[in-house]
């Protein structure tokens, strides 16, 4: 087995030497402990949450030829400078079906001095700015979708049991007539709903990606069709996540013709 990156589409744009081998840093979370003026104890002033994580690739790089050394040195410094703007995952030989995204590549060096031609001693740094490892597949591999009627209406969502919280990407739709509005609230929200007080029509859909942070329109011209526009200005709340094992999903719409409501999500893991 190997160390791959692949694009976005899980297509392969460059395969390691086979004699590579990974290293993943332990997640950490971020805390600073600072001690109680007159009492016992102390507090937490971190805000608990993941830090970076690192992976280092290190091994000994042979070819036929210097020539070919060099060539094969290049290619792999590129695709590693590269990682960011390809949108690049990273899968190691451990576990192949779940990637990385290596966002910042920290250092490349590729070192001869202890060997002859043809043979150098690789060490790669990168730093994952996302520390989360993810499920494979270049589409959503869990769906769920609802026809969503006039006031509250409810929904149960079940997830892997041992994943960390998710972020999913809510589409809304507006299959038959007109939406003045809808809201969303996901039970691990602590009851804080989102919602999107923007009116609608047939064939007109919103998508709120929890992930990235993103509220964008498709579907008509005024939205530029499939090319979509930001919308995020007209979203309230907060956005909701999902979490492991089971979920209620609570949502609601004003003036519904005929509206879907689809949660769409990767299962990710620390």
């Amino acid at each position: 087995m190997t160390v791959l990156l692949k694009n976005a589409a899980e297509s392969t744009i460059y395969t390691f030497p086979g004699n590579i081998e990974c290293t993943v840093q332990d997640f950490s979370v971020k805390t600073n402990i600072a001690e109680r003026s007159h009492a016992d104890g102390g507090f937490q002033l971190g805000d608990g949450k993941i830090r970076y994580r690192e992976i280092e690739l290190s091994g000994i790089v042979t070819a036929a030829s210097q020539a070919l050394l060099e060539t094969e040195l290049k290619k792999m410094r590129y695709n590693c400078e590269n990682v960011a703007s390809k949108a690049s995952k990273l899968y190691l030989s451990q576990i192949t079906d779940e990637y990385y995204i290596p966002g910042v590549l920290e250092s490349f060096t590729a070192d001869q001095s202890e060997y002859s031609v043809k043979c150098a001693e690789v060490d790669i740094s990168f730093i994952c700015l996302d520390p989360f490892r993810y499920e494979k597949g270049a589409t959503y591999p869990h769906t769920q979708q609802w026809s969503v009627l006039s006031g509250w209406s409810q929904h149960n969502i079940t997830t892997n049991s041992y994943t960390a919280e998710m972020p999913p990407l809510i589409r809304v739709t507006v299959e038959l007539g007109t939406l003045s509005a809808f809201w969303v609230r996901v039970s691990t929200n602590s009851d804080v709903a989102c919602g999107f007080p923007f009116p609608l029509i047939k064939d007109e859909y919103v998508e709120i990606d929890s992930g990235a942070g993103t509220v964008i329109c498709y579907g008509s011209s005024r939205f530029k069709n499939t090319i979509g526009v930001d919308m995020i200005k007209y979203f309230t709340g907060v956005f909701p996540v999902l979490k492991a094992g089971s979920n209620t999903v609570n949502k609601s719409v004003q003036t519904p013709g005929s509206t879907s409501m689809k949660f769409s999500w990767r299962e990710r893991w620390l």
